[in-house]
């Protein structure tokens, strides 16, 4: 009898290890998208703020120059409007339960997989970022061709390019470690599942 009330005592450790660790990941995870999300909302109304004071001008210039941020900002805000949603519904489907944080977060890293691997995000975000680069590199060939000066703009779009370079390698970096994280999370979940 006291063989197996010491190993009932080693599984009960052993669950409540689990469960901090959990709650742990699952705060820092949650704490990662606020993060992420708040840095998107900051950069949208910066945008707007800048297209806002500088509509008239950018508006002379053609009408490319309005309309690529303007489809930017609108897909960042539908971003933003969807990531909330979806935060607010995984929030009102968790279950105070160890195998209800694992889903949580295994949810919450599906999601921000899907921020990264999706085609919804990556075909318009792609498309744009071509246009934005193709248009920068014509004002740029016509400011040379115009003898204007043109170190501030060749400046800007070589950190637009080194920016996007940045983001493809964290991109892949983040998809990586997202898989395997999942890969570990779907474990523990088969593991966790009888217990239920």
């Amino acid at each position: 009898m006291d063989e197996e009330l010491e190993r009932w005592a080693k599984a009960w450790r052993s669950m409540e290890v689990k469960h901090v660790s959990i709650m742990k990941r699952a705060q820092a995870a949650h704490g990662y998208e606020a993060m992420w999300q708040g840095l998107l909302a900051a950069v949208l109304g910066s945008g707007v703020l800048m297209v806002a004071m500088r509509f008239e001008r950018l508006a002379a210039m053609g009408w490319h120059q309005v309309l690529i941020p303007v489809l930017l900002l609108a897909l960042g805000g539908w971003t933003l409007w969807r990531s909330g949603r979806q935060v607010a519904l995984a929030r009102a489907r968790l279950v105070e339960t160890p195998l209800g944080f694992v889903m949580d977060l295994i949810r919450l890293r599906e999601r921000e997989l899907a921020g990264w691997v999706d085609k919804r995000v990556l075909l318009p975000g792609g498309v744009l970022t071509l246009a934005a680069l193709a248009f920068a590199f014509d004002r740029l060939a016509r400011a040379r061709a115009a003898g204007a000066p043109w170190a501030f703009d060749g400046g800007l779009l070589g950190l637009l390019l080194l920016f996007l370079v940045a983001l493809v390698i964290f991109g892949i970096r983040r998809v990586r470690y997202l898989r395997r994280d999942l890969a570990t999370l779907r474990e523990l979940r088969s593991e966790l599942e009888p217990e239920r």
